[in-house]
């Protein structure tokens, strides 16, 4: 199979599993956001934290050390599986008798007890960080989508019968423990790999020497991504935390989730031709168009309908989330450039160089949550997306670089979707104000179906690149479906 149906194939079912996860999270959450309250959710905020940490420790960066070698054993991906297996085990340990302090920090008495049950996950987890990684490297995301879809569709169920029968927060916290629990024994069943009864240091070690740097950066990027629930959190109310973490949650649902898709494809492909710059050029460029071509109409539709849509899948105690939803959407906008290319550092194996330019991100949004903490919580948003935008372009630059990519060359290809996206957000935002009275649902849709079809027309008209490259990949679709 060559590259590019390897590629092709792999989008095919990564998006299967990631829209088909997204349908569902977005089912589950639109039931639960009627039946919990901002406090409720504001408890798991609080912990996401602590979770997020132990995730990047847990994988180490070993993953994509993994994935970027060509020359691993079946030793080799024994060794980091015991070693992910005893990290995970510490690392509950620590947080079991961490939890009366996260209980007093937060000053939220029952988070001792609900901390001690939702870490549990992190155990789940460490069984299979193997497994995952073996399934990306070798393109396998049909697995991957079978296991996910089938662990997120129970739990979410389960979920929403919890919360509808008055569990509470309970109901997302064995919502996270289902996930973890049935996505482990899934996965599990479908791998033909198992460890064997070796261990080598020397493995750890070598694998360390690419993943310590990333490890780092990811811990960087986890505690200052989350710091800003840590801090609302502590400062602020239980129902600024729920309402601002819902609404960041449903912003980045769409950015990340579309984004994700294809990054999480092209990174084991494009490793394969790591050395030649052309080439990677040539596959980043074509990453970088159709990511944005997809991303960009999303999130400027979701800023022209914000009102609309928080309350239609909500009920009105949710609308003041509108206010954090708006500007974090920015960040979403940006998102995909930026994380298209994160994977060129990883590809071109320049980990120390992402790890720094991180630093400078979190410089910036120390300074934003500080001023957050002083002004309020809608400045600290505002920060945010300051601080996003500032370094997003410092990415861009500098991982355009390493391929002969230019910020200016990227700007150019990407000018099409975003100009076009722009002018039909204002066209719907002022539909909306005009039709305002009726029905949210009815003019929503109105809107959308507005929205989307002359985004369709216009690709066809200017001829935007993407949009020919998506015809093709449906086609080739349709073509093996048929036979």
């Amino acid at each position: 199979m060559s590259l590019r149906e390897s590629t092709v194939k792999g989008v095919i079912w990564n998006g299967i599993d990631t829209f088909g996860q997204y349908i569902i999270q977005i089912a589950v959450l639109v039931i639960l956001l009627r039946f919990l309250t901002p406090a409720d959710f504001s408890l798991i905020e609080m912990l996401v934290v602590f979770s997020a940490i132990s995730a990047v420790l847990l994988d180490s960066g070993m993953g994509q050390a993994i994935i970027r070698s060509n020359k691993i054993t079946s030793k080799d991906l024994s060794s980091v599986f015991y070693f992910n297996v005893a990290l995970g085990f510490v690392l509950y340990i620590t947080l079991y008798f961490t939890a009366p302090y996260i209980s007093d920090f937060y000053n939220v008495k029952e988070l001792k007890d609900i901390s001690r049950i939702y870490f549990l996950s992190i155990i789940i987890n460490s069984f299979i960080i193997i497994q995952n990684t073996i399934f990306t490297k070798e393109l396998n995301f049909k697995v991957l989508a079978k296991a996910s879809l089938i662990s997120s569709l129970i739990s979410g169920t389960i979920s929403v019968i919890l919360a509808i029968n008055g569990y509470g927060v309970w109901a997302l916290v064995v919502q996270l423990l289902l996930h973890s629990l049935i996505k482990a024994v899934l996965l599990w069943f479908f791998s033909s790999w198992y460890p064997s009864f070796v261990f080598s240091w020397n493995t750890i070690k070598t694998l360390l020497l690419f993943s310590s740097k990333l490890m780092a950066n990811g811990l960087l990027d986890t505690i200052f991504t989350n710091l800003q629930s840590l801090v609302i959190g502590k400062y602020f109310t239980q129902t600024d935390l729920g309402l601002y973490s819902q609404a960041k949650k449903i912003q980045s649902l769409p950015s990340q989730t579309l984004t994700q898709i294809i990054q999480k494809v092209t990174y084991p492909v494009l490793s394969k031709i790591q050395d030649n710059d052309t080439s990677l050029k040539t596959a980043y460029q074509k990453v970088i168009q159709m990511a944005t071509y997809i991303v960009f109409p999303v999130m400027f539709f979701l800023i022209a309908v914000a009102e609309n849509f928080f309350y239609v899948i909500s009920s009105e105690e949710w609308l003041p989330a509108v206010q954090y939803f708006r500007p974090l959407c920015i960040i979403g906008i940006l998102f995909p450039m930026q994380s298209v290319n994160n994977n060129i550092y990883l590809v071109k194996g320049r980990s120390g160089l992402l790890l720094k330019l991180s630093i400078i991100r979190r410089v910036l949004i120390v300074t934003s949550l500080v001023a957050g903490v002083i002004y309020g919580i809608l400045i600290l948003v505002w920060g945010l997306v300051i601080a996003y935008v500032i370094t997003g372009f410092i990415f861009i630059h500098n991982g355009g670089k390493l391929i002969n990519y230019s910020v200016t060359e990227q700007l150019r290809d990407v000018f099409p979707a975003f100009i076009v996206s722009l002018v039909l957000s204002y066209t719907i935002y002022f539909l909306g104000e005009k039709y305002l009275g009726i029905d949210p649902l009815v003019v929503l849709l109105f809107q959308a179906v507005i929205f989307f079809m002359l985004y369709t027309v216009f690709s066809v008209v200017f001829k935007i690149p993407s949009f020919t490259e998506l015809i093709k990949i449906a086609k080739s679709l349709i073509s093996k479906i048929k036979k």
